[in-house]
């Protein structure tokens, strides 16, 4: 394809509005979906990517370009422009836009811009701005950041492909570390990395699970931008955005790498004049080199990197320099964004939507009524246990729930009790502390992960958190709660105990919620503490034919007799005297792509090594189970009764 030539000026009005139209016959030749323009102004030695508006129709991120291209200046009584003539020579197949501006005109102040002194330095000095952030970054403040970013990357090393939700959870609040007016504050990023986010991020730990090594190993910039641009085009981790996977990055190597999120994103288009704007890998390393030559240009130290972007974000806003739709470019959606008050929304977290009952009772398939019933039980105490045979679903709508009882703030935390979880690592212990400065070991109160969640709970009384228990019958309870039997039906700062190791007086907030699961196959719901038990609404769960056939219709039809294979099952099983509570469940058949072989697979490697140890050393009772026995004669039943028999 032939270059592209083309004109278009520069009025007052578009100096003001801070943009840069593109010609018809430019628009017409840049492919759809395109997001940025590669533009090359050889006069000033300018090479940036710009953004490109909805409609093609101008360019944002233009305010340092019009300064250095001599149209925009401060005044007397306000900023000061003079319009240009601009000449577009464009290669489609390069993707580079060349201009050339004429200016041939007087200054005249820019209409409807406040008075300025000239004399003054501009608002977006990146000198004036650096002074400014780095003023607030005290030694204390960088060996808070520097010594969390380190940490995090011990961490994250420690943890490689084997993070658990409460990993991920403790890893996010790393990345929030800060210090400000003598002691440390968990808002660096805040609200990015916590709250509704990172419930949503900790959730996807499986998949996060394959992300994290891929890129902590990328080996150079190419596999690094590939990695992104896969991770970016797979969305499935919610919540990520660019932040989370340029996280990462930023404390594998601090030097190298930082993290993206749209303040520090606007800040850095304020700085140097050049947009980063959407998801591609290319356009990170652009981001990530133009922060390390603004840091060596301005002698700023790495961890203070995001408090000068912000600086400029904010001084942008403040004097007004803002870009602005026009007619022929109709204004793109926003939604609420962590660092400044609006973004695009591609440039959003991938999911913002609300997760409410109809979301809630899709994913579990629970009926409304049922829902109703368990926020009655919640309402009625704030602690409850659902119980049932193994593949019931338990954990699975433990977390469902805790993620719509979080839908309006607050957030959810998952634990899992085993034989040596105790009191130290659930409400508070004493732990081993390194010292990075004397290299000694000191020992000191830690809060275990209740705790935490209740001096959250208590700073923000207007959001819900809660806290799931998985497998909480796995634990000592007695030795793991401890006072905590007192506080959980006393709740609010008018019922206080001591706590044992720290002295300090503890509370329960009320805004707190705790819900258990409780496989009855280890232990009877009539072996729980009876004091524990007082304090909890129980919600039974039991193996379920009609809610995995109404799943089976939806997912995998030609499977639809599964259903009546597990009913035949459990009869079987009652049969051999087993109660109820070591039934199978309805959840072990609940897969996606299930077919013949995969429901084969299931029942050698999930439901026989069950049987297995429910009839140990019976060797006679486990032949009764197998697949040809249940399986070949449902199906033939299911295709008799469905008319779609083989004859």
């Amino acid at each position: 394809m032939s270059v592209v030539q083309a004109t278009s000026s520069v009025t007052l009005n578009d100096i003001r509005a801070r943009i840069l139209r593109l010609p018809g016959a430019l628009r017409e030749a840049i492919p759809r979906g395109r997001d940025t323009l590669d533009i090359r102004v050889a006069a000033i030695d300018f090479y940036g990517a710009l953004t490109i508006s909805s409609g093609h129709s101008y360019l944002g991120g233009v305010t340092e370009l019009f300064r250095r291209l001599g149209v925009l200046r401060g005044g007397e009584t306000g900023p000061q422009g003079r319009t240009m003539q601009v000449s577009w020579s464009y290669e489609p197949e390069s993707g580079i836009a060349a201009l050339e501006p004429s200016i041939d005109d007087p200054w005249r102040p820019v209409p409807g811009s406040t008075p300025a002194d000239d004399s003054t330095p501009s608002p977006t000095d990146p000198a004036v701005l650096v002074a400014e952030a780095l003023a607030r970054f005290t030694p204390a403040r960088e060996a808070a950041r520097r010594q969390a970013v380190d940490h995090a990357r011990t961490f994250v090393q420690a943890h490689l492909g084997t993070f658990s939700p409460e990993d991920v959870r403790k890893l996010l609040q790393l990345f929030n570390v800060d210090h400000r007016n003598g002691s440390n504050k968990a808002d660096r990023f805040a609200p990015g990395f916590t709250g509704s986010l990172a419930n949503d991020i900790a959730a996807a730990t499986d998949a996060l699970n394959g992300w994290i090594p891929r890129l902590w190993e990328a080996s150079d910039d190419e596999a690094v931008a590939r990695v992104l641009d896969e991770f970016w085009a797979a969305k499935d981790v919610p919540g990520a955005g660019r932040s989370l996977p340029t996280m990462l990055l930023h404390i594998r190597d601090p030097e190298r790498w930082f993290p993206i999120m749209t303040g520090l994103a606007k800040g850095y288009t304020v700085l140097t004049g050049q947009s980063v704007r959407g998801r591609k890998g290319v356009r990170y390393l652009e981001y990530a080199r133009g922060l390390a030559q603004l840091r060596r240009a301005y002698d700023v130290p790495v961890h203070a990197t995001d408090l000068v972007l912000m600086e400029a974000a904010r001084a942008e806003a403040k004097a007004g320099v803002v870009h602005v739709e026009t007619e022929s470019a109709p204004a793109e959606p926003v939604v609420a964004d962590s660092l400044d008050g609006a973004v695009p929304a591609d440039d959003a977290p991938d999911e913002e939507h609300v997760y409410d009952r109809d979301a809630l009772m899709a994913d579990t398939s629970m009926p409304e009524a049922e829902l109703d019933e368990i926020e009655q039980l919640l309402a009625d105490k704030p602690q409850l246990v659902f119980y049932g045979p193994p593949g019931t679903g338990k954990t699975h709508l433990a977390e469902r729930l805790a993620r719509y009882l979080t839908r309006d703030g607050g957030e959810f935390r998952l634990v899992q009790f085993h034989p040596s979880y105790g009191y130290e690592d659930f409400v508070e212990g004493i732990r081993p502390v390194v010292s990075v400065e004397s290299a000694q070991v000191g020992y000191r109160v830690e809060p275990g992960i209740f705790r935490q969640l209740c001096d959250l709970a208590r700073k923000r009384p207007n959001e819900t958190f809660v806290l799931v228990v998985d497998e909480i019958n796995r634990g000592n309870l007695p030795r793991i709660f401890g006072e905590l039997l007192y506080l959980l039906e006393r709740r609010g700062p008018d019922h206080r105990v001591e706590l044992p190791i720290s002295r300090q007086a503890f509370s329960v907030p009320t805004n707190l919620i705790l819900i258990g699961t409780m496989n009855t196959a280890d232990q009877s719901i009539a072996l729980v503490d009876v004091a524990l038990r007082r304090r909890f609404h129980f919600v039974e769960l039991r193996p379920d034919s009609q809610l995995l056939r109404e799943w089976l219709s939806q997912h995998a039809p030609k499977m639809a007799y599964v259903a009546t294979v597990l009913d035949k099952l459990n009869d079987a099983l009652r049969r051999e005297r087993l109660d109820d509570n070591l039934l199978v469940g309805h959840t072990h058949f609940m897969r996606r792509g299930l077919d013949e072989l995969a429901l084969k697979r299931v029942w050698d490697r999930s439901i026989v090594p069950t049987l297995e140890e429910y009839f140990y050393g019976k060797r006679d009772k486990i032949a009764q189970f197998r697949f040809e026995t249940f399986v070949e004669v449902d199906a033939a039943v299911s295709e008799n009764e469905s008319g779609e028999g083989a004859g």
